[in-house]
Formats: C-alpha cells, structure tokens, sequence
C-alpha cells in the first residue's frame, strides 16, 4: 500500500517537474520553482527509503521475538509424572 502511495505521488511530481521544464524553457517558470519539486522529488525518495528500511527493521523484530517465543525449551519446572 505504502510504496503504491510513493509510486503515485513520484509520478505526479515527475509530471510537474516536465512541466515546469518546459514552461521554464519558454521563460513562463522559474528556476526557484524547478529546483523546488526537484527537492520535493528526492525527499519523497529519501522517505520511502527510510520507511522501507523501518519495515524492514519491523520485520526481522517481529520475526526474532516469534522464533524466541516458540522455540523456548520447557521450563524445569514442570515435573512429569
């Protein structure tokens, strides 16, 4: 769902960023604009890496405490009879 999300919003700024490249070549934006959804670009980038590696991290917790959990020797205590 989360990198759908990214896909999406990648996407739409790549869309305005060709946009504003060709308004800017016929003078009608700034570079201020151009260069802003170019940051806009790299900090979505930046965050879904980070998110992705957050999931990951999440993931191999998760999967460590599952394993602890179920593979725990009987306890000494209980006595068979």
């Amino acid at each position: 769902m989360f990198n759908s999300l990214v896909r999406i919003e990648l996407e739409s700024l790549r869309f305005r960023q060709a946009r504003l490249k060709d308004l800017f070549q016929r003078g009608a934006a700034t570079a201020a604009e151009l260069r802003q959804v170019e940051k806009d670009i790299e900090k979505i980038k930046t965050d879904a890496a980070k998110e992705t590696s957050a999931a990951i991290v999440r993931e191999a917790n998760h999967t460590a405490v599952q394993y602890h959990f179920y593979s725990d020797p009987p306890s000494p205590w209980i006595v068979k009879k």
